[in-house]
């Protein structure tokens, strides 16, 4: 929080957040693209909730797509008004866990983080392929340096792959100094059901390639809306080194806390400057960003008030038939 708000005092005293630009969103002539941003943004939603429906599908949990919405919404309400950047993560697993039966909570749970872990790296692929088709451009920019930059990036990609392959690999979790670690842990044995429990997609790597491509529509669906509040705001950015900004920007703000406030402002603004050339533009189209995310996820409130803390039974099914 010190962080985000110290960032944030740097971008009012530097201006870097152009006010009168966001007063234009609302006014009648980017009020249409506004609506446009909203309606693309949110569609990010409704796939994500497809996303983890697929997932749990893959291990043979049902849960139905009006009700994994609900806690989709949920999530994306505590994420944008919590201060930390996993906040909605947390509290979808909660909820997730209590719609399933027991017994199989940590097998779901486990699953909500390869889902993050696909949301993740769906956004990455899209970082690494728009910068290195404005490779030549962000070469060319002298006060870039596209050694650096392109390197921390085959960097981070290669952890991540590398990350995404871990629990898949039967060798490393039988390995004798991590099942050691396992044993030593104090949750070892809920830590061994979670590995145990991606072990099981090595034989639905199909379910997993899907949600690979589903976060890469999530990602095109935010790029697309973006640009719509990029027009709102009066700006008309090439689409390139527009795209290649927005998603480096938007890969490193994924780890902020606080929705990114102060950090987003700051981050975006630099990005833009750096890669695309453009000054003064960041600040406000974070701004901009986050205000429309408020907006697409505070209908997560209601569904929480109307979250009932019962006994009733777990919505979720296995196989098609609930447990006895």
């Amino acid at each position: 929080m010190l962080l985000a708000f110290g960032l944030l005092y740097y971008v009012l005293h530097k201006k870097m957040i152009n006010f009168q630009e966001l007063k234009r969103l609302f006014s009648s002539d980017g009020l249409g693209m506004l609506f446009l941003a909203l309606a693309t943004i949110t569609l990010q939603l409704f796939i994500c909730a497809q996303r983890l429906r697929l997932l749990l599908a893959a291990q043979n949990i049902r849960i139905s797509y009006r009700n994994m919405l609900r806690l989709t919404y949920l999530g994306a309400f505590f994420d944008a008004f919590l201060v930390t950047s996993v906040g909605g993560d947390a509290v979808k697993a909660v909820y997730l866990a209590r719609e399933t039966q027991h017994g199989h909570r940590t097998m779901t749970v486990s699953t909500l983080l390869l889902d993050r872990l696909m949301g993740l790296l769906g956004l990455l692929s899209l970082t690494v392929f728009a910068a290195l088709w404005n490779f030549r451009v962000m070469w060319e920019q002298s006060y870039f340096f596209p050694h650096d930059f392109f390197l921390a990036l085959i960097m981070v990609t290669g952890a991540f792959f590398a990350g995404t392959a871990l629990p898949f690999s039967r060798r490393l979790y039988k390995w004798g100094p991590m099942q050691w670690l396992i044993h030593k842990l104090p949750f070892g044995g809920t830590v061994n059901k979670a590995y145990g429990s991606l072990q099981g997609f090595r034989d639905r790597l199909g379910a997993v390639v899907v949600a690979w491509a589903l976060s890469l529509l999530v990602q095109l669906a935010g790029l697309i809306g973006g640009y719509w509040l990029a027009l709102g705001l009066g700006m008309h950015p090439e689409i390139i080194p527009f795209c290649a900004a927005w998603l480096i920007a938007n890969f490193i703000c994924s780890f902020s806390p606080f929705m990114g406030i102060g950090f987003g402002q700051f981050m975006y603004d630099q990005m833009f400057y750096l890669v695309a050339g453009l000054s003064n533009v960041g600040g406000t189209l974070a701004t901009a960003l986050q205000l429309a995310s408020i907006i697409i996820k505070f209908p997560g409130l209601f569904c929480w008030l109307v979250t009932r803390e019962n006994d009733k039974p777990p919505s979720a099914t296995l196989d098609g038939k609930n447990e006895p």
